[in-house]
């Protein structure tokens, strides 16, 4: 079995570029959530959902593109220090189906994600993804 090899079955390895996924999207999103928190500093009397600024909007999809190029970095540097190979394209792939599977599994928890305490959604979103996002980058390196 080649360095290469061993690298791609070690679960070790496959769960550091599932941290380096989720710690890439941490970042995009705080990055995001800073930006429609000045946003709607913007006008006191704005809700988000009810009656947003307007720049809401561009904020929104601003937050939600640094969450995907955060997780797509993440991934792709932590599989650069495990040895294991890695496709930015397959991370992308990942990165969405994981994003489609937390949300079901989201709503699966509390019938809606409304429904579904924080401390129980947020987590278990964020490491379905995180994992679609390394098998996505794994699948897609091979």
């Amino acid at each position: 079995m080649t360095r290469q090899q061993q690298h791609v079955s070690d679960p070790a390895a496959f769960a550091i570029e599932m941290g380096g996924g989720l710690a890439g999207m941490t970042v995009g999103a705080a990055t995001g959530l800073g930006l429609v928190t000045a946003c709607m500093a913007t006008d006191k009397d704005a809700s988000l959902l009810e009656d947003p600024p307007s720049c809401a909007g561009p904020v929104l999809l601003t937050g939600a593109a640094l969450t995907v190029i955060g997780g797509l970095i993440g991934v792709r540097l932590a599989a650069r220090a495990t040895g294991a190979p890695r496709s930015t394209g397959g991370a992308f792939v990942g990165l969405l189906a994981g994003a489609l599977a937390g949300g079901l599994v989201v709503n699966m928890l509390g019938n809606t994600f409304e429904n579904t305490p924080d401390e129980i959604a947020v987590p278990t979103f964020l490491i379905i993804q995180g994992s679609g996002i390394a098998l996505g980058s794994r699948i897609g390196g091979r």
